[in-house]
């Protein structure tokens, strides 16, 4: 697929990341409805990217309302966005840390091996669990992932 192609690149190519822009959190998304489904998606301003490494934009529809998301020209910088995801993983650290969960010493053991796998790697590992989630089964439940997705991806140890 081409930057700037008018495919819908969220579906096409295997969804998309979300980052905080202060890199205090990180999402997987499979489209651009499932982010709009998300009751935390608004949370924090976002800046997005598909598996590739490109930045995404969205397109609106006429109410303004995000519907789809395309590449733009802008090359990809994977050594950035691996800087970034490892960004987000010190951060989180406090937070995990804070919550004491049983598992956490399991936990720390693979966000280090996280913080440091290049893009590619990371993009794949957070589409899945324990980071990312199956489609959200009720899209008004705030604790549809278990507590470590909501605490590392969503900032919310509740």
């Amino acid at each position: 697929m081409n930057p700037g192609s008018a495919e819908n690149t969220t579906t096409a190519a295997g969804g998309f990341l979300a980052i905080s822009i202060d890199d205090s959190s990180i999402h997987h998304y499979r489209d651009v409805g499932e982010l709009l489904r998300d009751p935390h998606g608004g949370d924090t301003a976002i800046e997005c990217f598909d598996r590739d490494g490109f930045r995404l934009v969205f397109e609106l529809n006429g109410r303004g309302q995000p519907v789809a998301a395309r590449r733009t020209a802008e090359a990809p910088d994977h050594q950035e966005l691996a800087r970034r995801i490892g960004s987000v993983i010190g951060k989180s650290r406090a937070r995990l840390r804070a919550a004491d969960h049983d598992d956490l010493p399991d936990v720390l053991q693979e966000l280090g091996t996280l913080a440091s796998a290049p893009y590619a790697e990371s993009f794949e590992a957070l589409r899945r669990p324990p980071y990312g989630h199956p489609p959200l089964e009720d899209p008004h439940d705030p604790n549809d992932g278990d507590w470590f997705h909501n605490c590392f991806t969503h900032g919310k140890c509740f």
